[in-house]
């Protein structure tokens, strides 16, 4: 195609994936998210995602519910590079107890372990190897109350 249809059609492109219509939240996503945060939790996203991640989490509706939003677009870093998750603590106030919560065994479970953070698969049926692992994001509430208070 030619140099000027492509740039079309990559505007295009980047304007449907940074449309919030586009994504759709899991049915118990907003639930987790209250409850954490209702027990003096910090609901922070780390995304190998666009600049815009922030802007398409107000629009749907999360930005109560998250204290911050970083995107590896704006930091230079991607998941799993360590920088990506000291930066995230750094950004949180580098709480004494964090939890990393993702469904990308390599990026998620196994950049978080990497800086001692402890990591929760979630939405991933490949659980070899895996120390926490939930079907739902509602599960999570479970693992994590039972290891802070064990």
């Amino acid at each position: 195609i030619s140099k000027e249809t492509s740039i079309h059609l990559a505007r295009l492109t980047h304007q449907y994936y940074i449309d919030p219509k586009s994504f759709i939240l899991y049915d118990d996503a907003l639930f987790t998210l209250k409850y954490l945060s209702s027990k003096g939790w910090k609901n922070v996203i780390l995304s190998n995602h666009v600049p815009e991640l922030p802007q398409i989490v107000e629009q749907l509706g999360l930005d109560p519910l998250i204290s911050n939003c970083i995107s590896s677009a704006t930091i230079g870093y991607e998941k799993p590079h360590p920088e990506a998750f000291k930066i995230a603590l750094s950004a949180s106030g580098n709480p004494k107890f964090v939890w990393m919560v993702g469904d990308s065994i390599s990026a998620d479970i196994i950049g978080a372990q990497n800086v001692n953070i402890p990591a929760i698969l979630v939405h991933n049926s490949k659980t070899d190897n895996i120390k926490y692992h939930a079907n739902a994001l509602k599960d999570v509430i479970d693992i994590i109350e039972n290891q802070r208070y064990s």
